[in-house]
């Protein structure tokens, strides 16, 4: 109340002397310094849940128009526009769709709820052997940072990099044809989240990974 911030500057002011006012607001100043430094570090924080969370939007049917915005050539005026207020960043919407906290995705090489006989998860048929590595993968892990358009940008270049190389690697293989295409892929992946990315992804995801998809493609999704 008014009444309260009164007495509050009065305290401040005539109760407490300068030397004591000047600890107290380098202890706060301290003391806010270490916050944001140590948000900072979390916001820069990369870790395999953030990750394949990730992945899940790049698959995500409803996203699929704002991905193709994303990685479609930009238009003429887009490329002349300095301002950059032609088109809303389609990145930022990627970022709210990542950051949404409605937004559930669940590890889909494991059986969802269900425990064996011994009490041990139950992985997806076929998928045993990326389960075995990514079980414990949790693309809605709770106490997420926010991200923003860049980190999102950023990340999937790194990741799209990755998965062109496994995806290139494991076609030149012959070894797309096998029995379990699941167990093939895993020697060509370099770590726990492009091992899942396999779970998840289709062959024509694969093929898109920089591109906008075709148009019959965009239909499929539900994008006109």
């Amino acid at each position: 109340t008014p009444e309260q911030k009164l007495k509050t500057k009065l305290f401040w002011s005539e109760s407490i002397d300068d030397i004591t006012r000047k600890t107290i607001i380098e202890a706060y100043e301290k003391a806010a310094m270490l916050s944001a430094s140590e948000e900072s570090a979390r916001q820069a924080l990369t870790n395999k849940h953030d990750r394949s969370r990730l992945l899940h939007l790049r698959v995500d049917p409803t996203m699929s128009a704002t991905w193709n915005q994303a990685l479609r050539d930009k238009t003429r005026q887009e490329l002349d526009d300095k301002s950059g207020c032609a088109t809303e960043d389609p990145y930022a919407k990627l970022a709210d769709k990542v950051n949404d906290p409605n937004t559930k995705y669940t590890n889909v090489s494991v059986i969802p709820g269900k425990l064996d006989m011994n009490g041990c998860i139950c992985p997806t048929p076929k998928m045993e052997l990326i389960a075995a590595r990514c079980f414990d993968i949790d693309p809605s892990a709770p106490n997420r940072p926010l991200r923003d358009g860049g980190w999102i940008r950023t990340k999937y270049k790194e990741m799209k990099s990755k998965l062109s190389v496994a995806y290139s690697n494991f076609t030149r293989s012959g070894n797309q044809d096998a029995e379990n295409p699941y167990d093939e892929w895993i020697p060509f992946a370099d770590d726990d989240v492009i091992v899942y990315a396999r779970a998840i992804m289709t062959k024509s995801d694969f093929e898109y990974l920089g591109k906008a998809l075709p148009c019959d493609a965009q239909m499929d999704t539900g994008v006109l």
